[in-house]
C-alpha cells in the first residue's frame, strides 16, 4: 500500500516530482549542526500538508534513484526548484494580478521549469522518465 500511495504521487507528474527532486539532494545530504542561532523548525498546522510534504520527498528519492541522477543533476535541479519556488512566491504575493493572471503566470514558470529540468536529463534518463510516467498514468487510471 505504501508503495502504491508512492507510484500514485508520482502519476501527479513528472513536472512536479523533477522539480521535487532538489528535495532529493538535500535529504541525502548531511542536515547541518544546530546552533543556538538556528531558530527552530515551525511546526506544521496542518496534519494533511505535512503527510504531502513527507510524499513528495519520498516520490522525489525514489523518482531520483530510478532516474540515476549524479550530483551535479541533483544539484542542478534544487536549484532549478528552488528558483522556481521563489517565483511563484512573488506572483502569488503580487497583488497586481488578477487570480487568473497568478495561475497563468504560475503556470507558464512551472512549464519553463519543466522545460528546463528535461535539459538536466540524459537522452536515457528522459526515456525511462517517460516509461514511468506512462506507467504511473495507466496506475492511476485504474
Amino acid at each position: 500500500m505504501k508503495i502504491l500511495s508512492t507510484i500514485v504521487l508520482l502519476a501527479t507528474g513528472l513536472a512536479s516530482a523533477t522539480t521535487s527532486l532538489a528535495l532529493a539532494a538535500d535529504m541525502t545530504a548531511p542536515a547541518p549542526a544546530a546552533s543556538a542561532t538556528t531558530a527552530p523548525a515551525k511546526p506544521h498546522h496542518h496534519a494533511r500538508l505535512k503527510a504531502r510534504q513527507q510524499h513528495r520527498q519520498l516520490a522525489a528519492r525514489a523518482l531520483g534513484r530510478r532516474l540515476d541522477l549524479n550530483r551535479e543533476q541533483k544539484t542542478q535541479l534544487k536549484s532549478l526548484h528552488q528558483k522556481t519556488a521563489a517565483d511563484v512566491r512573488g506572483i502569488r504575493q503580487d497583488s497586481a494580478l488578477s487570480p487568473d493572471q497568478k495561475k497563468a503566470k504560475i503556470h507558464d514558470a512551472r512549464q519553463g521549469a519543466r522545460a528546463q529540468a528535461s535539459g538536466v536529463l540524459t537522452p536515457d534518463q528522459k526515456k525511462k522518465a517517460a516509461k514511468l510516467r506512462h506507467h504511473l498514468r495507466r496506475l492511476a487510471a485504474k
